[in-house]
């Protein structure tokens, strides 16, 4: 009984101390959703108090907000949007950088937040798969943000946007200067139509869109196929450049774009849509551009293949895009001519070489047989720039360049042989078998002794916020059943100890009961020697 007097308040104070320290954990976490759901209001109201006005400020989208934004707000038309979660490090980093962007750009483009812990539909209906994610809204189109994401990348990339789509241009020479030289990868699209002309924009279109009509837009008005390429331009501009020549320009301006009027190959009152780069022919439009559906995914494939050089270079920004265009990649692996300056005979070589190698895998890209070159799309890469990509391929720093490469990206295949640098004896290497069919294995590490950890590393993450407060928790619930577990046996191991008091009080019991033992002994002793 003195024991459990003397331990008991103890006991009490530890397990009341734990209680208090789960109630204060349960009322942080309502306090942070309580908080979290006054601060959504307030930025709802903020956000419909701010309709039809160009936003300044980035905008929190919600289930009830999003699609009228998107859709029905005038004054903001082409909106960028961030879906993130709270959690995310990332997310949190680039935060400030569009809270900086959005009052400059305002006018030009809105900027949007959308949070995936708590908008799930709309997450799942804009298939985010990681964040943050970004993308791009234009009339009811989302296409994804895949530039740089610092504040001058996205300005840029946002007021190349807010520019019209469709530049008009007079000449060859101004298609050269203002829309050739400043497009990506110097590749630029062109459209004519001979009787295309200037007409009033229908009211209702003027007032949806802006006051300010242009001349392209009346020109683009005319025909059915100048507004169908307008709205292919719209749709591509964030990746591609548009022209449109004036259809009042001479026939010797249009003999210089080389559409083929001088060999009656086209009408100058047909429609013209042409891929121009520099030193290559156009790549002329023959399909259909009426106002169909079939016309309108016509166009988009032409102009989504036919958007590249006829050698692309391929960087860590486009690879994604150019491997997946249906077709494989034909690469030219080259060594980089930096130090080809120098004076020594050997750099001299290497630059001589991979000149003369390059030199003829454009020609082949541009003249060869026609059944070899359109089954692949060209590209270049620099083997030392790119050394752990081209590992891959059994490809080292010390292989022998230049040599060729076909990569099928989507199946993960390819064929090598560093021996053959002719690029059609190289293909027809491939079709004969010489060239065997190798297996690009990038998922070996997870296939393993350790792919179930691969796995729930994928689940765990995919599920998140839900599986860290499940691990908080049970991390919780676990703490409190060892303490609890442990009060309980410290308890009993107390109940077994004795004060102090008690132990003199049982020694001397016990010295008594020795006593008394020896005494009966010395007696039994006694009776039996009498």
């Amino acid at each position: 009984t003195t024991v459990n007097i003397m331990q008991s308040p103890n006991s009490m104070i530890k397990r009341s101390l734990l209680l208090l320290g789960v109630t204060v954990l349960c009322l942080t976490f309502t306090t942070v959703a309580v908080v979290q759901a006054e601060e959504a209001k307030s930025e709802d109201a903020a956000a419909n108090a701010t309709a039809n006005k160009a936003h300044s400020t980035v905008q929190t989208l919600t289930a009830d907000t999003f699609h009228d934004a998107l859709n029905n707000d005038p004054a903001n038309t082409l909106w960028m949007l961030k879906f993130y979660a709270p959690w995310c490090g990332h997310c949190k980093k680039l935060a400030p950088t569009l809270d900086k962007m959005a009052p400059y750009l305002a006018g030009k483009i809105a900027i949007g937040k959308i949070d995936c812990t708590r908008e799930k539909e709309i997450c799942l209906e804009q298939q985010v798969k990681g964040y943050p994610t970004l993308k791009v809204v234009r009339d009811g189109d989302f296409f994804d943000y895949n530039g740089k994401r610092d504040a001058d990348s996205m300005i840029e990339f946002a007021e190349l946007l807010s520019k019209p789509a469709v530049q008009l241009v007079k000449t060859f020479s101004e298609f050269q200067d203002q829309v050739l030289s400043t497009s990506r990868d110097g590749v630029a699209f062109v459209a004519y139509h001979g009787i295309a002309k200037e007409v009033d924009v229908d009211t209702k279109q003027k007032e949806k869109r802006k006051p300010d009509i242009t001349t392209v837009e009346k020109i683009v008005a005319s025909t059915t196929q100048l507004q169908l390429y307008s709205t292919i331009a719209r749709k591509k501009q964030d990746v591609a450049s548009f022209a449109l020549l004036d259809p009042t320009v001479s026939q010797k301006e249009l003999s210089l774009f080389n559409f083929g009027f001088e060999k009656k190959k086209v009408s100058n009152k047909q429609f013209i849509l042409a891929k121009i780069e520099k030193d290559v022919p156009p790549i002329i439009y023959y399909g259909p551009a009426s106002n169909s559906e079939k016309s309108t995914d016509t166009m988009m494939d032409f102009v989504k293949f036919s958007n590249r050089p006829l050698v692309t270079i391929l960087e860590g920004h486009n690879f994604r895009t150019v491997s997946t265009l249906g077709k494989p990649l034909l690469i030219g692996i080259i060594e980089p001519d930096e130090e080809a300056e120098s004076s020594s005979s050997s750099s001299k070589e290497t630059k001589s070489t991979t000149t003369k190698f390059m030199s003829s895998f454009r020609d082949f890209a541009q003249n060869g047989p026609k059944e070899y070159k359109d089954r692949f799309v060209f590209a270049q890469m620099n083997a030392k720039k790119f050394t752990t990509f081209t590992k891959q391929f059994n490809i080292t720093s010390t292989s022998i360049k230049p040599q060729i490469l076909i990569l099928d990206a989507p199946k993960r295949v390819y064929y090598q042989n560093e021996t053959i640098t002719e690029v059609q004896q190289f293909i027809e290497g491939v079709d004969s078998g010489l060239i065997l069919q190798q297996h690009q294995d990038m998922t070996q590490h997870k296939n393993g002794p350790f792919a179930f950890l691969y796995k729930f590393s994928d689940w765990f993450y995919k599920y998140m916020p839900y599986t860290g407060l499940a691990v908080v928790f049970w991390f919780f619930i676990t703490l409190y059943y060892i303490i609890v577990t442990n009060y309980d046996i410290e308890d009993e191991n107390e109940n077994l100890k004795m004060t102090h008091e008690q132990y003199l009080e049982w020694k001397k019991q016990r010295e008594k009961s020795l006593e008394k033992m020896k005494k009966n002994n010395e007696k039994k002793k006694s009776l039996k020697e009498d």
